[in-house]
């Protein structure tokens, strides 16, 4: 996967209705040394403060785990072990789902008795098969494995209880809001980004696939886009020149406190220097590109 790629990571919580504070967590962690970076949501059983300090203790041990590349079984293990039993049910207080990814694009995704996670490529609902293993000291819990060669674009969500049985009891939703009302939520959601894109096309959303019908370009459309992708361009190249008067500037500064020598600071004007044109010829030649791309019939 290309250096210039980024995981982009958010999230959305709401209280039960009468608690002061959330009954899941989630956690997130860069590891930049690795190329690096967990997320983790945690579901404590029941609401409140209570499920809200379990969820965090679950998360937090989760995190170490991870970081550590500790044996996943082992660990959960362990969290399952530190936490309480709930007297009915007799489990620990403790489900989670965590996504391990790198930005050469190797994901992976562990799950432990939180719905499934949803993911969504090219605007379509894909179904990952993974692999589940149970621990021997815990019998009734499993863990479920997937391992996802990432792309761009992908988007993987993740949810707890709290929301595939949202609406649980009511006439609209009698048995919950359910996996497939997270995912009719989540193309939806989808669609509406591209319709305020304004790019001139109208999705087609039938519940798995939003479908994208491109009319065929005409000469002035063409024209249109390649005068949108010079302006991209040079917007791009104001934003590099900006770096580059910054980093002069700090060299500057830092010859004027006597931290590097007359020399060095020409040093690094040229060097400074040398990466912008590098950086601009790169714009110079992906527009380019892109132009005849656009203008070719």
């Amino acid at each position: 996967m290309s250096n210039s790629l980024f995981i982009d990571i958010g999230s959305c919580q709401r209280q039960k209705d009468g608690e002061d504070c959330f009954g899941d967590t989630i956690y997130s962690k860069k590891i930049p040394e690795e190329r690096r970076v967990i997320s983790i949501l945690s579901d404590g059983l029941g609401s409140g403060v209570k499920a809200n300090i379990l969820s965090s203790m679950t998360t937090r041990m989760a995190m170490k785990f991870m970081e550590d590349n500790t044996d996943l079984l082992r660990s959960s293990e362990i969290m399952m072990d530190a936490l309480p039993i709930c007297q009915i049910r007799k489990i620990s207080y403790a489900t989670f789902s965590i996504v391990d990814s790198e930005l050469e694009g190797k994901t992976r995704i562990f799950e432990m008795d939180n719905p499934r996670y949803i993911f969504i490529r090219n605007h379509r609902l894909l179904a990952i098969k993974g692999r589940e293993f149970s621990s021997p000291k815990w019998k009734e819990r499993t863990i479920s494995v997937s391992q996802i060669t990432t792309q761009p674009e992908d988007r993987i969500i993740l949810m707890s209880d709290g929301v595939t049985q949202a609406g649980l009891g009511n006439k609209r939703y009698p048995l919950g809001w359910g996996r497939q009302g997270c995912i009719d939520f989540v193309l939806k959601e989808i669609e509406k980004e591209i319709l305020k894109a304004e790019i001139g096309i109208n999705p087609n959303n039938d519940g798995k696939v939003i479908r994208l019908a491109f009319p065929e370009l005409t000469e002035e459309r063409r024209k249109e886009l390649a005068k949108e992708i010079r302006k991209i361009a040079e917007e791009a190249k104001v934003s590099i020149r900006a770096i580059r008067r910054d980093g002069i500037d700090e060299a500057k500064a830092k010859q004027k406190n006597s931290e590097i020598t007359e020399d060095e600071l020409k040093s690094a004007e040229t060097e400074i220097q040398k990466i912008t044109d590098k950086y601009i010829d790169e714009i110079d030649k992906i527009l380019a590109d892109k132009e005849k791309e656009i203008m070719s019939v």
